[in-house]
């Protein structure tokens, strides 16, 4: 599938969409567009070690991207293009009750905040779909920079929130 907007190929969900948890990044990486599937890179990797730390298995639910391709140094050219693709996400995740959204501009589009400010938060979003709580948390390369214990603990509080629910 390419996007109608600027031809790019883009990158389906993947997982599963019976769990009611995503996770959803910015967007994909090089590997991701390689391989076809969201989070098979670096990011990914560093995803699914976390998840298992925190008792989540990763492709348990689904995962995917606000963008579904490789943007521009993460911004969008026009409104029309930008809402296109947000639509696609919240089509996604229509059904689920728990989303992890990771990076700046997830935190920017769905919650109006610096990521910074709300890490590992639960946040309702004007949004998001009705029902659907979503737990912000900084790119995975934050992990290579000293900051696994914010990222990690940010994890935590999400698969402690999917697993009660």
């Amino acid at each position: 599938m390419q996007c109608p907007y600027c031809s790019n190929k883009t990158i389906l969900p993947g997982g599963l969409n019976e769990t009611g948890l995503a996770t959803v990044g910015e967007s994909p990486g090089p590997k991701d567009i390689q391989q076809g599937v969201p989070f098979t890179g670096m990011y990914g990797q560093i995803l699914r070690n976390e998840f298992n730390k925190a008792g989540l298995t990763f492709d348990l639910g689904v995962y995917t991207n606000l963008w579904m391709h490789i943007t521009k140094d993460g911004y969008y050219d026009d409104q029309k293009h930008f809402m296109w693709h947000r639509a696609r996400l919240l089509e996604t995740i229509k059904d689920c009750t728990h989303v992890l959204m990771i990076g700046t501009e997830l935190a920017n589009v769905f919650a109006g905040q610096g990521v910074g400010e709300i890490v590992g938060l639960e946040l309702e979003s004007k949004w998001l779909p009705p029902g659907v709580k979503a737990t912000f948390l900084p790119l995975p390369s934050s992990i290579l920079h000293g900051g696994v214990g914010e990222f990690r603990l940010g994890v935590q509080k999400f698969a402690r929130r999917a697993l009660s629910a």
